[in-house]
């Protein structure tokens, strides 16, 4: 079970924009464009990461609620949902998903969408999500946040490498 999940431990390719590969960073401003006063923005939080290994998300819970509530003035779970997730290759993984429903007031500040899509792709990072599942006026995002985690991972391995090399 992964336990390690606080969207404050999140490393820099995550939240640094610089290293988003371009699917990530079209789909980031296609669901930037799609925010207005009034909207209904849903965030699907899964109990399992993206090779099916358990989540602990009660304390994840609390965390996005708050750093949405932080942002919003308010949010709200939904808990409950069955489904099931395929990874690409893979095997059908059963999952449990608690929606976080947060309703855009009427006025919000310019850099709320951005702030909201920070705490998506951090969840997403530290919950090694392939995917972050959101939705924004009823239309469906898919965040690609196992392509970071990827990167991510090779660049470690470079690091390591040369780290070896020069020794």
């Amino acid at each position: 079970m992964i336990a390690r999940l606080s969207l404050t431990q999140v490393d820099g390719p995550c939240t640094d924009q610089s290293h988003w590969p371009p699917e990530l960073a079209k789909e980031a401003g296609l669901l930037l464009g799609s925010f207005v006063p009034r909207g209904r923005v849903m965030l699907f939080v899964p109990d399992r990461d993206r090779v099916g290994r358990a989540i602990e998300v009660g304390a994840l819970l609390d965390d996005l609620k708050g750093r949405i509530s932080e942002a919003t003035a308010g949010s709200f779970a939904l808990g409950g949902g069955e489904g099931r997730y395929s990874p690409p290759g893979g095997l059908s993984i059963r999952e449990n998903t608690t929606v976080i429903l947060v309703y855009l007031p009427v006025a919000y500040e310019a850099d709320l969408p951005r702030r909201l899509l920070d705490i998506f792709i951090a969840f997403g990072c530290s919950a090694e999500q392939a995917a972050v599942q959101v939705e924004v006026g009823g239309r469906g995002f898919w965040l690609p946040t196992g392509l970071l985690l990827e990167q991510a991972s090779r660049r470690r391995e470079q690091v390591e490498g040369v780290a070896l090399r020069l020794g």
